[in-house]
C-alpha cells in the first residue's frame, strides 16, 4: 500500500564496530523508516497524487537513518542508502545521488 514499505530493509554492517547486533540494528531501521514514511508520506506524494517525489523522499530517509547511525555509533559512520520504487520510471531519466561521511573509526553500509 502507499506509504508503507513493500519489503523489510536490508541492513549490512560490514566493518562496524558495534555491540548490537545486525537484528537489532535491523528492527531499529526498519522502525525509523516506517516511522518517516507514516509522517511524511503525504508531503511526498502531492496529497495522494500519482505522481511521487522519489529524489526528495530518498533525501529525507536517508537524513533519518544518517541521524539513527550518529546516535547510535557516536560517530558519523559512511551511510549507503539504497531505496528502490516500484512504480514505472518516467520519461525522463534521474540518477539518484549517494552521499557519504567517512569516519576514521567506522563505515556501514545499510
Amino acid at each position: 500500500t502507499e506509504g508503507q514499505l513493500a519489503y523489510p530493509a536490508q541492513v549490512n554492517l560490514r566493518g562496524v564496530v558495534t555491540t548490537v547486533t545486525e537484528e537489532k540494528w535491523q528492527s531499529w531501521m526498519q522502525s525509523t523508516l516506517e516511522l518517516a514514511l507514516s509522517n511524511r508520506w503525504n508531503q511526498y506524494s502531492a496529497g495522494g497524487k500519482k505522481e511521487i517525489d522519489w529524489d526528495g523522499l530518498k533525501e529525507y530517509l536517508e537524513r533519518e537513518m544518517q541521524g539513527l547511525l550518529r546516535r547510535e555509533l557516536k560517530s558519523r559512520a559512511t551511510l549507503l542508502f539504497m531505496m528502490q520504487t516500484l512504480d514505472k520510471p518516467s520519461e525522463t531519466k534521474r540518477t539518484s545521488r549517494v552521499r557519504t561521511r567517512r569516519s576514521a573509526r567506522s563505515a556501514a553500509a545499510v
